[in-house]
């Protein structure tokens, strides 16, 4: 019996200057992908992700897709050419490629972690500022 290795891309779905991602599913992700891998890669590059392509989770503007190990590059090399999503402006962003879903969301805090020193570092009032440091001991003391 042969494994099949996937892979893990962790990207970040941005809406453009009049749109939102809140109405994102995986199945408006997963057309998009797989449009985007025809156009550049034809027939053949559809057909090798196709088989193993998955959106595993859409939360916001961040989604987990898992696919194949040995085609994934087709899929990575047409993330930054896809500009719409169910009829709205977006651009993909890839964040992270890992092994695991447990690294993508590894990476995501750090991710989010940096987000929320930068919104400290340029709070305007004393009291934003230890509302933010609040928001980042509480999810600290959750993830221990």
């Amino acid at each position: 019996m042969v494994k099949l290795k996937n892979r893990y891309a962790l990207i970040e779905v941005m809406p453009g200057p009049s749109g939102s991602t809140s109405s994102l599913t995986p199945g408006h992700i997963f057309v998009a992908v797989l449009e985007q891998v025809a156009k550049i890669h034809g027939d053949f590059g559809a057909g090798a992700v196709r088989s193993s392509l998955h959106v595993k989770v859409v939360d916001g503007d961040i989604s987990v897709l898992r696919l194949p190990a040995d085609s994934g590059h087709l899929l990575l090399s047409s993330l930054p050419f896809i500009r719409h999503i169910n009829m709205e402006p977006v651009t993909v962003r890839l964040l992270f490629c890992g092994r695991s879903i447990r690294s993508c969301e590894k990476r995501l805090l750090q991710q989010r972690r940096k987000e929320l020193s930068d919104a400290i570092a340029s709070a305007e009032t004393p009291g934003a500022r230890q509302s933010l440091v609040d928001s980042i001991k509480r999810m600290e003391s959750s993830t221990n």
